[in-house]
Order: C-alpha cells, then structure tokens, then sequence
C-alpha cells in the first residue's frame, strides 16, 4: 500500500531513496564482470558524454543489451550515477562485427561521427572549467542551522524490472497510438508520482495533473540535471539558490530547481538521474550540514 504521507506529483511529491518499498541489492560494481561478459562485447564504439546524459539514457539510445548496468560494468564504474560531461565511454554490442548486418554497422559507425561534435563541446567545456565541479571555498558558504535529510529522486523508467509485468495501455493528453505499461504510468513508482518518466521509447513524460499525461520533462523551476539538481523546501531555501550540501562537498554546488509535496523543512532531495528505482534506493538516507553559495 502506498505510503500515505506522500503526495501526488502534481502536488510535488515524489517516491525517496529512504522509503524503499522492498530490500535491493547494490547495483554491482566492476570486478563483477566476468570473461565471459567481457568477451560479449565484440564491437565497441566511443561516446563522450555531454550535459544531461545519464547512463540509463545513453544505454537506452544505442539499445545496449543489459542497460545501464552492462554499460556500467563494461566501462567499469562503480557509481553509476556519477558520470562526467567529457567522459568516455566505451558503447557495446553484442554482434561479431563480422555478423552484423550493414544497417547496424551504419548506426554504430553514425554514434562514433555523431559524438564528434559532442567531444569539441565537452574539451570546449573543460577548457573553461564548466566540466568540473566548483570549488568553493568556505567563506563563501553561509551554512544553515541543523542537520538536513538528504535523499534521492529519479525519474521513473518504463524498463525498469518493477514494471516488467504490468500490461500496456494508452495515456490521456499522449498520442494514442502509442501505449505505455499501466504501472509505469500510475503506480507510486510511476510518472504520476515521479513527477517525469522515461519510457522505453526513448521519450520523456510528465504528469501535469487531472489523470493526464503530456511529452516533456517537469520541474519546478527548469529541467533537473543529474547530481547538480536538487528539490527543496523554498521556505528554507529559495528556488534558484546554489545549495552545497557537505556530503557532497566533490561534487560542487546544487541548484535548488525542483520542489516536492515531501520535501518540507531541512529536507533536501537529490535528483540522481534516469535510473532504476533501486539505484536511487540504494544511496539511502544521509544527514549532513547544508549551505548556500554566496556569489562574488
């Protein structure tokens, strides 16, 4: 049964890392790959990563056998929130080169040019510094009073396992042509509470209330980015302040951009990207110190 102090998404509300509906396990990391998993991977493309992509989303847009875990395990990232504008990654496929078919060959061979520009952005972008986390130093910071509860949002996933078996239907204000599985749609794992889901399509969906549907991503104030946005309570912290939450001092400051219908008082929530559930789930609960950049 839902837990009954969250809210629908149309009120903000959100499922958390700390409320778990069932126990998972942390999403494996490198050296559990094995030979045989390696030796799978015969054809390899190279994709920088750029603003916005998650591993989910780039697993799900070259179609990657396994998701964002094999791309995890193949490029050997313990983290699998935690990927860098600039990056490199190693994009797989499970063909022999020799075996696969001239319009597979064209799509893989489009990947490796069509990431060309996208590797100028990203050196463009570390030459200025926007690629790195902020450094900030303490006397810019004014830390708030308390200890804050720090949890972590993601965005609902049509792929993930917890709707494997929920049965297909249409959506109110999406094309109806197009179906989508009910639980992803509705569940509280799903768009309406999540707020914006990824189907397996590749398209974005939000919830805007009244039992419909609409194409796009939500956010109280702009799109969410993977670990730079953050929902807050904006009578604690105003919307669009640089929050740095000490816990996650490495990662430079947040922006306060998003809001939830259970994110009151000394709450934060951390937007960890398209992943599954049990990614976010498996980062927990923390308590840390917060405050706020004060720009120069």
């Amino acid at each position: 049964m839902p837990d009954p102090t969250r809210e629908n998404r149309s009120e903000g509300a959100r499922t958390q890392s700390g409320s778990s509906p069932s126990s998972s396990q942390p999403t494996p990391g490198p050296g559990a790959r094995s030979n045989a998993q390696s030796a799978q991977f015969q054809n390899i493309v190279t994709y920088t990563v750029v603003a916005g992509d998650t591993l989910s989303t780039i697993a799900t847009r070259f179609k990657v056998e396994g998701g964002f875990e094999a791309l995890a395990l193949l490029n050997g990232l313990a983290d699998v929130g935690a990927i860098n504008v600039g990056q490199k990654l190693k994009i797989p496929s499970s063909r022999p080169a020799a075996s696969q078919s001239p319009e597979a060959k064209k799509t893989e061979a489009q990947a490796e040019v069509q990431s060309e520009p996208q590797e100028k952005a990203a050196e463009a972008a570390t030459a200025t510094g926007a690629a790195q986390p902020e450094a900030v130093a303490d006397e810019e910071i004014e830390w708030l009073a308390g200890s804050w509860t720090i949890t972590h949002y993601t965005f609902a996933m049509e792929d993930d396992p917890v709707h494997a078996d929920s049965k297909l239907v249409s959506a109110p204000g999406l094309d109806p042509k197009e179906k989508y599985k009910k639980s992803f749609l509705g569940s509280p794992l799903g768009v309406k509470m999540q707020g914006t889901g990824l189907a397996a399509n590749g398209r974005y969906i939000m919830y805007v209330g009244n039992g419909r549907y609409a194409y796009g991503i939500g956010g109280a104030k702009g799109n969410p980015t993977s670990w730079k946005s953050v929902a807050v309570d904006p009578a604690k912290i105003s919307l669009g302040s640089s929050v740095i939450i000490e816990s996650y001092r490495d990662k430079g400051p947040f922006l306060a951009n998003d809001t939830g219908g259970a994110i009151n008082g000394r709450h934060i929530d951390v937007f960890v990207g398209a992943v599954p559930i049990k990614t976010a789930y498996a980062l927990g609960t923390k308590k840390s110190r917060v405050g706020i950049h004060k720009k120069r």
